[in-house]
């Protein structure tokens, strides 16, 4: 078992660090449309598995630490899994605000795909990302273990 989540870290680890260096470099790829005359590029499909790796990745290292498993992290442990649920939501929610799959939006009047839509979904973005790693600071500062140190 313990080996088996060692993995499933590895792996999540390995997709999320991977999509983070070609989303950081701005890799040509990321612009490649999925299927020709496409307009759902494969950024979108790699930035989306890149959110989804973190938000897995945080939640095994919550899991493994044995956090999940003591009652008091119960609520920690349901914030977990909701930002897991919202991760995964990421792209359909950012192809409503946006009204395309390249998330692009422009100076208009209607909101879908407007700038204040816009900033609508890089607040959402950005939770995704950082909410995650506070929950694991916050189950590991009210961990027993760091009483200890």
């Amino acid at each position: 078992m313990i080996l088996k989540t060692r993995a499933s870290v590895c792996i999540s680890s390995v997709i999320f660090i991977s999509c983070l260096l070609l989303v950081a470099t701005g890799s040509p790829i990321l612009g490649n449309p999925v299927l020709k005359d496409s307009t759902f590029p494969i950024g979108t499909i790699i930035s989306w598995a890149g959110l989804i790796a973190l938000l897995n990745t945080t939640y095994l290292v919550f899991n493994k630490n044995g956090y999940s498993h003591q009652s008091s992290f119960r609520l920690l442990r349901l914030a977990f899994q909701s930002m897991l649920i919202l991760a995964s939501a990421w792209g359909l929610i950012g192809f409503l605000l946006a009204g395309n799959w390249a998330f692009t939006f422009q100076n208009q009047d209607e909101f879908r795909g407007s700038i204040e839509a816009s900033q609508y979904f890089v607040a959402y973005t950005v939770a995704i990302v950082l909410v995650p790693v506070f929950l694991l600071l916050v189950a590991w500062f009210t961990s027993p273990a760091s009483a200890d140190l």
